[in-house]
């Protein structure tokens, strides 16, 4: 059976599921900034505000801090 004519699940034409199709496509496009994530606060503290020792590390467009955990004994 042709998918233009109907779905092997459904038996729905794809002209009747295509204004469902549309709707969701265009929610997407309306929400797409939301769907990305941009951190926007500033950083209030550091590891060093802790007395932890830590090291910054950059990776790609990602900051993070590299933190040293304690070694295990063995």
């Amino acid at each position: 059976m042709s998918y233009f004519l109907g779905h092997r699940r459904t038996n729905r034409a794809l002209w009747r599921r295509l204004p469902r199709m549309a709707g969701f496509v265009a929610r997407l496009v309306v929400a797409q900034e939301s769907l990305l994530f941009q951190p926007q606060r500033p950083r209030r503290a550091t590891p060093a505000d802790l007395a932890l020792p830590w090291e910054p590390v950059r990776l790609g467009a990602i900051d993070g801090w590299w933190i040293a955990g304690e070694p295990r004994g063995p």
